[in-house]
């Protein structure tokens, strides 16, 4: 569907038909993640804040897929301790609302 060769992706190329099958990837990923934040609020009260940091912190991986233009290759996508730690009080909020 996306026009991606074998060999472009085995060789680590970041292509105009790489960038929109990864743009496809991550706009499901957030869709998925969105469509399945309220069954959060079904878990264990003890388990939620680790089930939303997750959610919240993997979607934050594909922002930073997205930043570097979809190169997966060459770097690992990833989120700083930093940025995680300041997220986690806003998710705590989050999840507390569920």
């Amino acid at each position: 569907a996306f026009g991606l060769d074998e060999d472009d992706i085995e060789r680590g190329r970041v292509t105009p038909n790489w960038r929109s099958f990864m743009a496809f990837q991550i706009d499901r990923n957030r869709r998925l993640y969105e469509e399945a934040w309220p069954g959060i609020g079904l878990l264990n009260s003890e388990g939620r804040l680790a089930i939303g940091a997750a959610s919240r912190l993997y979607a934050a991986i594909l922002d930073d897929m997205e930043a570097h233009d979809y190169d997966v290759f060459t770097r690992r996508a990833f989120v700083s301790k930093r940025k995680k730690i300041g997220m986690i009080p806003g998710i705590w909020q989050e999840v507390r609302s569920l």
